[in-house]
């Protein structure tokens, strides 16, 4: 590989000339230089006169501006010129080259010409090319001399000129090049540093645009866009952030409460109070819920929503809105009655409409339907206990007659009557079918007695109206229990009392029971398991009730309590006593140990004190286990060093060595009973 002398680019071995700037690569080896195949032609020197040619002195032997013959080695025979096809084409290509480096790199521009030498056929001219003004040694050229660079076009001598031969021994030389030198890239780093980290940041912000944009959320349904008013959707979101809390609104305005399912399904519902006119019984008989719903790891969520009957028919919007984000979605549904027929919108906003249409029998006339009974016209609910929190409920059948559609609505007094409630309050049947309604009683809030109410079932297509009388009664509550008084005995720091059990009854209707305990002293000792639930009529269950001082600061003495149970306005109570006896108290003798002083003394020869003291019970009915511990006293020894007393025992003579050594600030032994501790301080004297 070779270097242009010109520019310092990379050109082959091989190559005619530069890629990069157009000029012509380093000359051959043997003094010549090569434009392709033609051979190199030196410059002579041209005076303006032939006559002074005699007169002429010889030039420098540093000048390179001589023809010299004698050196070339290849005959003006073998090596042609290049033909002024192949050359046009050549110096085209290396024209169109310049044009794009720039002015200063197109080939021969600036190259010194021999003045007044005819152009060669084919070859093009440099304009009043520039004169140069010293030779290539450095010096002035002679009067009438022009130098050429070994790259130069080659031109033709003048017509009928002969290149004088000079006399006497004159060197002649062929210009050489320098040494290329390969160009240093102009500019620093920085520049191409900042690009790196502008570069990344641009691409990141545009993905995470393109990302929200492109994959903003979305809702689709899977089936049709139009249900019928107690029916369901199933509603699909899609592109929200995976485990996002997700909320979701009726019309923007209702919050949808959601309850989990298995298998990645979840049911959402409005939730209304227990007064509403239009409450459902999928309302009176759902749990708690939550408003939010959980998008899975690849940002999607399932939910099922039930038309709730006290939807006005007609055009909804349901929206679910991302908590973290606050991006959204929303979807067009539309609610329909039971059994009426969804027909697209004219328009073109692709939301489907219900548009009513007359219904016609099968003889092409208009309908006939109506309402014509309720079977059975009257249903009876109950007996429940009062504040019985579980709805009761029973079916009844609307019946038509005729032919075609019948829209129908039921209406009563609520007001009046809060604790009633139908799973369908309004649908349309195809007469002559029938409809299953459910009716549902709540007493929750009611007293105990007897509740009636009427719901009037009409239709549009005629003034015929159906009644359904409904009556609930409600019973005070009833419970019974197999004891109604418990005692409890406990050693305080020894013993817990174990826990008792009370069989419950329920004496009157089905009905929700609790439990409650309450102290005289209000130190919560007292409990009952479990406290609530429901109980049939007629039936029974256990509760376990425990007394107890760890969860207390109860000393020693007789403390009472008791624990009600109820079944709406029916309670039982059970009275409890609760013992707790005093622990035995450990008493230890005497109450410090000093050096040298009894009951220690010490041991010259073993090098630590002896000690005796003396632990003892003073309880007279109880017995009593006892440890022992040191502080800062590592070398000492208690035998023994535990046991157990009988009521009122000592232990005499326990033995305590500690080296004469160990008499830091602060030591102690110490003697733990279940009841109290005692603490025996130390000091001593240091030996020598």
């Amino acid at each position: 590989m070779f270097y242009c002398t010109f520019c310092g680019a990379e050109i082959p071995k091989d190559a005619s000339f530069c890629g990069n700037c157009g000029q012509v690569p380093s000359p051959a080896p043997d003094g010549q230089t090569r434009i392709s195949s033609f051979r190199r032609v030196e410059l002579h020197r041209a005076p303006a006169n032939p006559d002074l040619l005699a007169n002429a002195p010889a030039p420098a032997p540093s000048s390179h501006w001589e023809y010299d013959q004698s050196q070339s080695n290849d005959d003006a025979s073998t090596m042609p010129l290049v033909d002024d096809d192949e050359e046009r084409r050549r110096r085209a290509a290396m024209l169109g080259m310049g044009l794009v480096l720039g002015a200063d790199a197109i080939p021969g521009g600036g190259v010194p010409t021999v003045q007044g030498t005819p152009r060669i056929g084919g070859v093009p001219m440099v304009s009043n090319p520039p004169t140069v003004q010293g030779g290539l040694a450095g010096g002035p050229m002679p009067p009438g001399w022009h130098s050429s660079p070994t790259n130069y076009i080659p031109q033709a001598p003048l017509t009928g000129y002969t290149p004088p031969i000079p006399t006497g021994s004159v060197p002649t030389h062929t210009l050489h090049h320098p040494k290329p030198i390969k160009p240093t890239p102009k500019g620093g780093c920085a520049p191409l540093l900042i690009i790196a980290i502008l570069i990344p940041l641009v691409l990141i912000g545009s993905i995470t645009t393109l990302g929200l944009t492109v994959f903003a959320p979305s809702l689709s349904l899977s089936g049709s866009s139009s249900v019928e008013s107690g029916g369901t959707l199933a509603l699909h979101g899609n592109h929200f952030l995976p485990g996002s809390s997700i909320t979701l609104t009726l019309d923007d305005t209702t919050p949808l409460f959601v309850k989990a399912r298995p298998a990645g399904i979840q049911t959402a519902n409005t939730r209304y109070t227990s007064s509403a006119l239009n409450m459902t019984a999928a309302q009176l008989l759902q749990p708690a819920a939550s408003n939010t719903i959980n998008a899975d790891g690849n940002g999607t969520f399932n939910v099922t929503i039930t038309i709730d009957p006290a939807w006005s028919t007609g055009q909804h919007t349901i929206h679910a809105s991302e908590a973290i984000t606050r991006r959204g979605a929303q979807l067009p549904f539309t609610v329909v009655s039971g059994g009426a027929t969804p027909t697209p919108s004219p328009s073109n906003t692709g939301t489907p409409t219900v548009t009513p249409s007359p219904t016609l029998s099968p003889t092409g006339t208009a309908s006939t339907g109506a309402l014509n009974c309720v079977n059975p016209s009257s249903v009876a609910l109950g007996p429940v206990s009062d504040a019985y929190v579980q709805p009761v409920s029973t079916s009844v059948v609307l019946c038509t007659s005729g032919t075609g559609s019948v829209n129908w609505t039921a209406t009563w007094d609520a007001g009046k009557a809060p604790w009633l409630a139908l799973d369908h309050s309004a649908g349309t049947i195809t007469a002559p079918a029938q409809a299953k309604l459910s009716v549902f009683a709540n007493a929750a809030r009611l007293a105990a007695g007897n509740y009636s109410a009427t719901v009037t079932f009409s239709s549009q297509s005629s003034n015929v109206t159906e009644s359904l009388n409904v009556t609930f009664t409600v019973q005070a509550g009833c419970i019974n229990g197999s004891t109604n008084a418990l005692k409890f005995n406990a050693i305080l720091h020894v013993s817990e009392a174990p826990p008792q059990t009370v069989s419950l009854t329920n004496c009157g209707a089905v009905g929700s029971w609790s439990a409650s305990a309450k102290t005289s002293d209000g130190a919560n000792w007292l409990s009952a398991s479990p406290t609530s639930g429901t109980l049939s009529a007629n039936t029974s269950l256990v509760v376990t009730i425990s007394a107890s001082t760890l969860n207390s600061t109860l000393v020693a003495g007789i403390y009472t309590g008791a624990v009600t149970f109820a079944i709406g306005s029916g309670t039982f109570s059970v009275n409890v006593t609760f013992n707790v006896q005093a622990g035995p108290i450990l008493s230890v003798s005497p109450t410090r140990l000093t050096g040298n002083n009894s009951p220690c003394q010490l041991s010259p020869t073993a090098g630590f004190y002896i000690c005796y003291v003396t632990v003892t019970n003073t309880s007279t009915t109880l017995s009593l286990s006892w440890t022992s511990s040191t502080n800062l006293l590592p070398g000492a020894i208690v035998k023994p060093a535990n046991g157990t007393l009988g009521p009122g025992q000592q232990q005499p003579r326990v033995l305590i060595e500690i080296p004469a050594n160990d008499c830091k600030a602060g030591a102690s032994i110490t003697f733990s009973g279940p009841a109290n501790s005692v603490t025996l301080p130390w000091t001593c004297q240091l030996i020598g």
